[in-house]
């Protein structure tokens, strides 16, 4: 076995390996039912929300946003709601279809990376085609939730119904406190 570098050496039948744990970088593993990371020393590989993080069940959705609507109303409060009307009607299916493909591309980021974890990453990690390949795929998940798409803005409109009605109810202890 002769050394021809300090990361890598040749075997006997005359192929090429890396040195075992020479200058492997220190990965961390993070997962949930919500999130995925593999993080290194100093850098972070892979970072993503999972589908599940995502989900909106839509006709609970549109429920608990008519009855903020008539709680609003009935208080004088006028509310404007076109827009948000609009987007639930043209986007409720590209939000299924989208959150579907979400699915189907992050399990395979997250089995690549897992592939990855596993190997171990050794720098330069520029010259890594693995890790580039999987990082590239990483990047369409988070072009299925940039700010103008399906699963974004369904999101943005459940965290702003459930915003409205946490606000409502803080509302409603003060109003029923007696002196």
């Amino acid at each position: 076995m002769a050394k021809i570098s300090r990361t890598h050496h040749v075997t006997k039948n005359g192929t090429v390996k890396r040195n075992p744990n020479s200058n492997r970088i220190k990965l961390t593993k993070k997962e949930n039912d919500n999130h995925y990371s593999i993080i290194g020393d100093y850098t972070i590989y892979a970072q993503f929300k999972k589908a599940n993080a995502f989900y909106v069940d839509i006709p609970e959705l549109i429920r608990k946003r008519k009855l903020i609507i008539k709680t609003l109303r009935n208080n004088g409060v006028k509310v404007s709601t076109k827009h948000n009307d609009e987007i639930i009607n043209r986007e409720s299916q590209r939000f299924y279809d989208d959150l579907n493909t979400y699915k189907i591309i992050e399990t395979e980021v997250i089995s690549r990376f897992n592939k990855i974890y596993s190997k171990g990453i050794y720098p330069p990690t520029v010259d890594n085609i693995e890790l580039n390949n999987a990082t590239e795929l990483g990047w369409k998940l988070e072009k299925l939730n940039y700010r103008n798409t399906p699963i974004s803005h369904f999101n943005e409109l459940k965290f702003n119904v459930e915003d409205i009605q946490n606000r409502i109810e803080e509302y409603k202890k003060y109003i029923s406190i007696s002196i």
